[in-house]
């Protein structure tokens, strides 16, 4: 699947503010940007995780995981781990948590 890309010198991550972000603007301005075909960046995903993080989001966390690796071909870094390790453990899936650890290459 392809899609129309707007290349516009502008890092996706600039367009959040840090700090005073909520779960649900992050989980809005992230899905906005990718209907704008705005190619979201390492650091959008680390606070969109954070988000849904916070939100207790498994699902939106998982599918958004996938997304960075598979659509957007940006490598998890330890912090996008962190995330998604946390997502797990308030989702109580502890087990899970513990192969996403198991499994990392750092």
């Amino acid at each position: 699947m392809s899609f129309p890309v707007h290349h516009t010198g502008i890092h996706t991550s600039d367009w959040w503010f840090s700090g005073s972000w909520n779960e649900w603007n992050a989980f809005c301005f992230f899905h906005e940007d990718r209907k704008n075909c705005i190619i979201p960046d390492d650091i959008t995903f680390i606070k969109v995780l954070s988000a849904y993080r916070h939100a207790e989001m498994l699902k939106e966390g998982l599918i958004s995981f996938e997304l960075m690796q598979k659509l957007y071909k940006l490598q998890p870094e330890v912090q996008h781990y962190g995330c998604m390790v946390d997502v797990l453990r308030r989702a109580r899936h502890v087990e899970e948590a513990i192969k996403l650890i198991q499994k990392m290459p750092i």
